[in-house]
């Protein structure tokens, strides 16, 4: 479903990526993990195709449709927030702009009418014709009032923000979906809320979280660190385990260097004394 190798990738002079290499199965949830500031959120914007300034490949089926949660909502001012997620469905301002002006100037063409049959079929197999019920019900799920849907996007709150993108995935179902921290901000409700979907929904997902819940529900944990990825079949309490087992291991490697080093001098010393 997508696969990454990213050879290096550096912001300014910081080394962020370095021979990191990422594989996402069809409809696996991946959690993706590692400290402050290792290029977490770097990764999803190459994901996104957002930056492109690095050394590697990166290869996402053209079909594919990738939705993100977003870290920062710039430049979208004066727009209402149901406008706000509809613009974010895939195909839904192309499908709606078919059905609405085509009646208008389709006449006889025998190429514009199927045109408008086929997006008229593709609307309603995407179930857009009742989109807005489908979201004021979301948003009463995540505890979200109504009347934000005709509130100017830009005014509302970073974690109502965040929400509304939830709603907008969750609505568009896509093939990708890249989230972000999603559980920031919430209560236990709204949080229940979204496990209960990143648990059922089919779409191949890639989490960036601190959350323990979250990364209980996920099928494979990616850790970020020493630049590289570091990949563990199973939730955080098997990544737990793994990874205490990898520490034990290095310990008693550590410990076996260490006496092969005194044997080592040992020997040293017995020779000059014999000399």
């Amino acid at each position: 479903m997508l696969y990454a190798h990213i050879n290096e990738k550096t912001a300014g002079s910081k080394l962020l990526l370095r021979d990191f290499e990422l594989r996402l199965n069809d409809g696996e949830k991946l959690g993706f993990i590692g400290r402050n500031g290792t290029g977490k959120t770097t990764l999803f914007r190459i994901l996104l195709g957002l930056d492109n300034d690095f050394d590697g490949k990166l290869d996402i089926p053209k079909s594919a449709i990738t939705m993100a949660t977003m870290q920062e909502h710039h430049g979208i001012d004066g727009i209402s927030t149901l406008d706000y997620i509809t613009s974010r469905l895939p195909k839904f301002s192309e499908l709606k702009h078919i059905i609405d002006t085509y009646p208008m100037t389709m006449g006889e063409n025998t190429r514009m009418q199927t045109v408008f049959a086929d997006a008229l079929q593709d609307f309603s197999d995407k179930g857009y014709y009742d989109v807005e019920n489908e979201i004021q019900s979301l948003l009463s799920s995540y505890q979200l009032d109504h009347d934000v849907l005709s509130r100017d996007f830009s005014s509302l709150s970073g974690g109502q923000k965040r929400l509304i993108d939830l709603v907008s995935i969750q609505i568009g179902t896509p093939t990708i979906a890249l989230l972000d921290e999603p559980t920031n901000h919430m209560d236990y409700i709204a949080k229940e809320v979204f496990i209960d979907w990143l648990k059922s929904t089919s779409c191949s997902c890639i989490v960036i979280s601190h959350d323990r819940d979250v990364l209980q529900v996920v099928d494979r944990i990616i850790e970020l660190r020493d630049y590289s990825s570091h990949s563990f079949n199973g939730n955080y309490d098997a990544y737990l385990v793994q990874n205490s087992v990898r520490t034990v291991g290095q310990m008693q490697s550590f410990e076996k260097t260490e006496k092969r080093i005194e044997n080592i001098k040992e020997q040293i010393r017995y020779a000059k004394i014999k000399a």
